[in-house]
């Protein structure tokens, strides 16, 4: 286990002796990375996220400006501590080359500089990656992104969620889907369908819902009318123009930052 961009590496790190007591182990800092978990015919490293300060004080080179630069460096220490009768897994949290964003995922490279180049990771048997929440965001045969466990945004209502399980004796990996207690879906139709619960499986009505109104009249309490049906709406948009409350594009970023908190609160703390 990795921290993330969104994690405070101190407070993830608190007790991973611990933790490595009950073999879950944990990287929180880039000065632990460089000594890697053994288990069985594998060498693990595991690399949190790092800004390139940190990269610069650790590794006492002023000239890593960035990300793509620090990696370079990163790799070259992390070979240095291979064992040749060893496989190799690194695993990481970064935007690496040619990978592709979700509206969910915060941007932490600018005009490419902070992305690492996949050359950069050819000496490991296999990349198991985090940051970017879309499994097929980069296609490549060493690098794989897992995805987010849940879908956190709109635009990810078409994902399937779930875990990569590799075999380290031939770095096979193959993808588990998970199902989580109640789905995020995207509709689009009428209000009148909408309305008519009798339009949908009750699976439909319980998941995490937004949904696109192709009505142009205005609708008087929309979103009160519209959660008999879907208790769990989280927004809506209007795909024809005419008056609406607030633009669809305000509209959009608050149901994506409703499914956010309702997503949290439900799958991770069992509120229902």
């Amino acid at each position: 286990m990795v921290s993330g961009n969104h994690d405070s590496g101190v407070r993830l790190g608190t007790g991973q002796e611990w933790y490595a007591a009950t073999q879950l182990y944990m990287r929180t800092t880039l000065k632990d990375a460089f000594s890697p978990i053994v288990i069985d015919d594998t060498q693990f490293f595991l690399l949190p996220y790092f800004e390139p300060y940190e990269a610069r004080e650790v590794l006492g080179d002023p000239s890593l400006t960035n990300v793509n630069k620090a990696m370079q460096r990163i790799s070259k220490e992390m070979v240095q501590q291979f064992d040749p009768t060893k496989k190799h897994i690194l695993v990481g949290h970064f935007f690496a080359a040619g990978s592709a964003h979700s509206d969910s995922e915060t941007l932490v490279n600018v005009g490419g500089l902070d992305a690492v180049a996949v050359s950069d990771l050819q000496p490991f048997d296999y990349v198991a990656l985090g940051h970017l929440h879309n499994r097929h965001a980069l296609d490549d045969a060493k690098v794989q992104y897992a995805g987010s466990l849940l879908k956190f945004s709109v635009s990810e209502a078409a994902q399937e969620k779930g875990v990569y399980i590799i075999d380290t004796a031939t770095m096979q990996r193959r993808f588990v889907s998970l199902a989580p207690l109640h789905d995020l879906q995207h509709l689009t139709g009428s209000f009148a369908d909408f309305a008519d619960p009798t339009n949908f499986s009750e699976a439909e009505k319980e998941a995490y819902t937004a949904l696109t109104l192709t009505d142009v009249e205005v609708i008087p309490n929309v979103m009160a009318k519209l959660r008999q049906v879907f208790p769990r709406l989280i927004g809506w948009i209007a795909s024809a123009r005419g008056p609406r409350e607030g633009r669809p594009d305000e509209r959009q970023a608050g149901a994506d930052a409703a499914a956010r908190r309702v997503l949290f609160a439900s799958d991770r703390c069992g509120v229902k």
